[in-house]
């Protein structure tokens, strides 16, 4: 044969026999063993980076090179000879057959998995319920893209989306929904697999199976994703040749017309066979594509408005949208970018080197979500221009000139009245050139609408629910959560630190704060002692909650709903804060926290959540109630739609 095999290297279970794999991975082969033995090879070299519970099934299409004689002595290795040369699509149908696992996963003998690459595919399925097939990123043995996701035009030709592009271009490193993925590594849902009886037979031998798979999934209510996080080497051309005119490739043009008659109702609804449909039909999405921008991109773990804005990023998805996020700093921060990335949200880079992808886009974006003034001063006017037919919607995040105004009261400084009176002028201009603008509060909902007659709709931030707590005990002291790049949270831990925990002190001697945020200040630093701990940012705030007695907000100013407040309620930890902190909450005092704007009253609502169990039962759950009513994911969800609608419909007027 011209081989020199040591099987001893494959002595390797892919699975312990009695236990049911989590993956059957079918490789059909037909010859080419050497190529064979790389698949495996590469198999091996991956088995324990993966935690999937695998097994291994190869189906030889009757080789003719002596592949069997040395497959059969691998151990581990489930082989199932065929007699006749069947051709691929029915070679994989018998493996599926004989596939045991609740996933199957076909694997060409022509592509070299890396790395970590079978687990990710299956975490698609645990986080997508309606997923049926899952694909890999494809690249060349040299290192570049040759498929992320296929596109179907209304023809019924296909594209193979992003080759020659590089595996990390930020246009392929988004999970997405696409028409179909390649089956040179293709994880299936095994029950959906079977029940439809395999590959359908009228595309034997072989070309258009994977696609008319992925067509079925969606008829059955499913959806198809492409993982950028699975990477697998493919060496294209090795099993069929690159000829369509010749051999089993010469049934791939026939195949198509077969494909063509087939789903011509589903057809109809594709993008034209056209190069510059490409970056809108990459991405299937029922409602279009929304472009969000803002200043970088959201840190969850350490800002609230982070937070709000993911959360509205998934309402988004959840709504039918495909969404583009856009930092202006040009900044892929990790590991927040892959966090969004994961979602299912593209983001790109420095504004220069994109817009012309935003611009070959367009006519697939609906709506653009401009965040924080600073970012809207700088973009709003050029996107209107490159995107007129779009929708734009001005999140405020919070009114930046109130916040301002509210400092300037609270120091008494007329520079910063000043500043609180341009910012006022260049906000209201903002939102004039928006269709909608959107506030976190009622009350700057409110203050907005009685200025200007742009549509103004409230959408606050957002928390999830957390289990009841149902007991104080093991609970000590207080913590305030808040970063510390944002003036008003400095102010508040001083006046805390000075004037406050003295009072609270004198009745309860032994009482310590933690004080957790990002970027703390010398002065806020020079405020720990023995019992002030001054933490800093932490990775998860989570541990310093499910320890504190009570969560505290000292707000004096600011604007906008504050994240704090809402993290600490949703997780049952009572609050003790000023009616600032308050704001926009609906909180009701002595019902679901307790409130005071002066030192002494602070202090005496701190005493009683120290001395009373009673009180400190009823405020939690009463907290977590209000969180989950008004604040909750099913919320959001409703309020995002609430003002795309009311941007399109105020955009639509415009143009009557």
């Amino acid at each position: 044969m011209g081989y020199v095999v040591d099987v001893r290297i494959w002595e390797w279970e892919f699975l312990d026999p009695g236990r049911r794999p989590d993956v059957s991975i079918v490789i059909c082969v037909h010859g080419n063993l050497r190529m064979t033995l790389a698949c495996l090879d590469a198999l091996r070299q991956t088995q324990f980076v993966n935690r999937a519970r695998t097994e291994l099934v190869l189906v030889d299409d009757a080789s003719i090179d002596g592949t069997l004689d040395v497959v059969s002595n691998i151990r581990g290795l489930r082989v199932h000879a065929l007699s006749s040369n069947v051709g691929f699509l029915r070679a994989a149908n018998e493996g599926a057959e004989l596939a045991r696992g609740e996933h199957i996963l076909m694997l060409n003998n022509d592509t070299e998995p890396v790395g970590r690459w079978l687990d990710p595919l299956l975490e698609v399925f645990d986080r997508r319920p309606r997923a049926l097939v899952v694909g890999s990123q494809l690249i060349y043995p040299d290192g570049t893209l040759q498929e992320a996701g296929g596109i179907i035009f209304r023809d019924g030709s296909g594209w193979n989306y992003g080759r020659g592009l590089s595996p990390s271009d930020p246009r392929v490193m988004y999970e997405r929904q696409v028409d179909y993925v390649s089956g040179a590594a293709l994880l299936v849902r095994g029950d959906f697999f079977r029940q439809r009886g395999g590959f359908d037979e009228q595309y034997a031998p072989a070309y258009y199976e994977d696609t008319d798979l992925c067509f079925a999934a969606r008829e059955a209510g499913g959806e198809v994703w492409y993982q950028p996080a699975s990477i697998v080497v493919h060496h294209e051309g090795q099993s069929h040749g690159t000829d369509d005119s010749v051999g089993v490739k010469a049934h791939q043009p026939i195949n198509r017309e077969k494909f063509e008659k087939r789903w011509s109702h589903a057809l109809v609804q594709q993008w034209e066979p056209d190069a510059g449909n490409v970056p809108c039909a990459r991405e299937r999405s029922t409602n279009g594509r929304i472009l969000i921008v803002d200043h970088q991109v959201p840190t969850p773990d350490h800002d609230s408005g982070s937070v709000r804005l993911t959360a509205i990023m998934k309402a988004m998805l959840d709504l039918g949208f495909s969404v583009s996020f856009l930092p202006l700093n040009g900044w892929r921060r990790e590991p927040h970018t892959r966090q969004i990335e994961r979602m299912g949200v593209e983001v790109l880079g420095v504004l220069d080197e994109w817009w012309q992808h935003v611009g070959e886009m367009a006519r697939a974006i609906r709506y653009v979500w401009i965040s924080r003034p600073n970012v809207a001063d700088e973009v709003l006017k050029r996107l209107r221009s490159t995107l007129p037919e779009s929708v734009i919607v001005y999140d405020t995040v919070d009114l930046h000139f109130l916040r301002l105004e509210r400092e300037a009261l609270a120091s008494g400084d007329v520079q910063r009245r000043i500043e609180a009176a341009e910012q006022e002028i260049q906000e209201l201009e903002l939102i004039h050139q928006a269709d909608a603008a959107v506030v976190v509060s009622p009350y700057e909902q409110d203050l907005l609408s009685a200025r200007i007659d742009t549509p103004v709709v409230l959408v606050p931030n957002v928390h999830r629910d957390h289990e009841l707590v149902t007991t104080p005990a093991g609970r000590l002291d207080l913590v305030f959560v808040g970063g510390f790049g944002h003036r008003p949270n400095v102010d508040a831990v001083v006046w805390f630190v000075e004037e406050i925990l003295p009072l609270v002190h004198r009745e309860a001697p032994d009482t310590r704060v933690t004080v957790i945020g990002s970027y703390p200040t010398p002065e806020v630093l020079g405020l720990e002692s023995d019992r002030v701990k001054v933490e800093g940012w932490v990775p998860e705030t989570l541990p310093y909650y499910q320890s504190a007695r009570i969560a505290i907000a000292p707000l004096r100013y600011g604007a906008g709903v504050k994240g704090k407040v809402g993290e600490a309620m949703s997780l049952g930890v009572p609050m003790v804060m000023t009616s600032m902190a308050s704001e926009g909450m609906h909180i009701e005092h002595g019902i679901h926290a307790l409130v005071a704007d002066d030192a002494l009253g602070f202090a005496a609502n701190i005493l009683s959540l120290l001395n009373d169990d009673d009180l400190w039962l009823d405020i939690s759950r009463n907290g977590q109630q209000l969180i989950h009513d008004r604040f909750g994911v099913e919320a959001t969800r409703s309020l995002v739609a609430q003002a795309l609608e009311a941007g399109k419909m105020a955009k639509d007027s415009s143009w009557a």
